[in-house]
């Protein structure tokens, strides 16, 4: 079961001057094989309200501060869906 909680968003200017809505998820998942809880991360970037690019990358830690500071720091720099995969690989390897 799978559980997705907006945590943070933001509005930007990319380069063909259209404006993007970028919101970021925090993906709570529980298994059953190996009773645990896993967090990962949920990246979905919109223009004039449709969804455009949707990323998701589940079993990014088993720590809550740890996905939500990769989180965090994503929305900081406002990575877009387009991005978000390789920038969670390159945070967490």
């Amino acid at each position: 079961m799978s559980t997705y909680t907006l945590k943070r968003s933001c509005r930007l200017i990319d380069e063909r001057k259209h404006m993007l809505d970028i919101e970021y998820f925090l993906i709570e998942e529980f298994s059953i094989k190996k009773p645990c809880i896993t967090y990962g991360i949920k990246v979905e970037t919109s223009e004039n309200g449709k969804i455009t690019d949707t990323c998701s990358v589940s079993d990014v830690s088993q720590k809550k501060d740890e996905a939500l500071y990769i989180l965090e720091k994503m929305a900081d720099y406002e990575v877009t869906a387009i991005t978000a995969k390789d920038v969670i690989e390159d945070i967490v390897f």
